[in-house]
């Protein structure tokens, strides 16, 4: 799994509103996350991001998205 900082660092490019539909979060998670928001973040939110950078299949680590 991906460290907070891997992940920020390998969303740099990214479409967040195409991250955000991709791994059914909130919008405004993903871009407070980026922006550097001090709230805590989740370990569901930094796994969901992880998955998803790392290319794993969301069905398999999250039934729920089918």
């Amino acid at each position: 799994m991906l460290t907070l900082e891997e992940i920020k660092e390998k969303m740099k490019d990214r479409k967040l509103v195409t991250v955000a539909a991709a791994t059914g979060m909130n919008y405004q998670t993903v871009q407070r996350l980026m922006a550097g928001d001090k709230r805590k973040v989740s370990y569901d939110t930094v796994k969901k991001l992880s998955d998803y950078l790392e290319g794993k299949d969301f069905l398999q680590s999250d039934p729920s998205r089918a």
